[in-house]
């Protein structure tokens, strides 16, 4: 089956909350207290703010610390079932932060911990009752061939057991990853592209053109560093424009955009779709829609 070419059609964008050290950024749509919002996390130092944010607006509604015990996290995935956080160490993860895949709640206290499989876990979504786990390391220098530099690990969530590890060929560093519709979104920071997988890994869609400076030619690489779709609301129900979230006084609002009949143009990519991408060059998050 041919691998179809999206575009992503960008509705807007959000300074990050704080400014980063370009080292590793975390984003995921979370339930708190029942309502759902855009929550980033990235590296400063070592001990980091979780943020939580208007998913349309990029409004800080709440801020808290990752604490001692939680540093150096570059994934996140958070879990509806569970209500919490599943975290990976990426980086620098290492002593005395161990290589642990976590699950936390929304004050940042440990409920589940097991090893994590690989020594760099960088993108994590959640898949029903499976973890994805991205193995994307450092790349090695000009000229050295990559090996395994995109691996997904399927992992049990009650467990911590590998179920499974998908080779993929998606270009160089899946640094992001998330998930929608039974399919992976990985974000790959070097090539600066986005990846479409099937349940069984296969690339179905890619998306040359994400929105954001590409990275840098050495470490730090910033560039593309984190995705996350939003797979909480249901959006045949929310207008496109993300001024509408604003009210009656909008400008979209008074010219009659904010009705969620309304078809979305461009169309979407398959069902209506809400991805946010984080760029640590821009210090930016970008929000917008795959389109065919």
């Amino acid at each position: 089956m041919p691998i179809q070419s999206i575009a992503f059609h960008q509705l807007g964008a959000f300074p990050y909350p704080y400014q980063t050290t370009g080292m590793g950024t975390a984003l995921s749509i979370a339930l708190y207290h029942g309502d759902p919002f855009l929550v980033f996390l990235s590296q400063t130092q070592f001990e980091d703010d979780l943020v939580y944010m208007h998913p349309e607006t990029g409004r800080i509604m709440r801020t808290i610390s990752s604490g001692n015990s939680n540093q150096v996290i570059d994934g996140m995935a958070y879990d509806t079932d569970l209500d919490g956080f599943w975290v990976t160490k990426g980086i620098l993860g290492g002593p005395p932060d161990p290589q642990t895949i976590r699950l936390l709640d929304h004050d940042m206290t440990v409920l589940r911990e097991f090893p994590q499989p690989v020594e760099k876990g960088f993108g994590i979504a959640v898949s029903g009752d499976n973890l994805l786990v991205s193995a994307a390391a450092l790349p090695p220098p000009p000229g050295t061939p990559f090996d395994h530099q995109n691996d997904l690990y399927v992992l049990d969530k009650n467990s911590g057991a590998v179920l499974s590890r998908i080779e993929i060929e998606t270009g160089h560093a899946a640094y992001g990853l998330s998930a929608f519709d039974g399919h992976a979104i990985v974000a790959d920071t070097i090539d600066h592209s986005i990846w479409v997988l099937s349940p069984s890994g296969a690339i179905i869609a890619h998306c040359d053109s994400p929105p954001g400076s590409g990275p840098a030619i050495g470490p730090p690489f910033r560039g593309m560093q984190a995705i996350a779709a939003d797979v909480l609301r249901d959006l045949q129900y929310m207008p496109q424009p993300l001024d509408c979230a604003r009210g009656a006084d909008s400008p979209e609002w008074q010219a009659g955009l904010c009705d969620p009949d309304l078809a979305w143009n461009p169309a979407p990519w398959g069902e209506r779709n809400r991805i946010y991408i984080a760029n640590e060059s821009d210090q930016m998050i970008y929000v917008g829609y795959f389109t065919a």
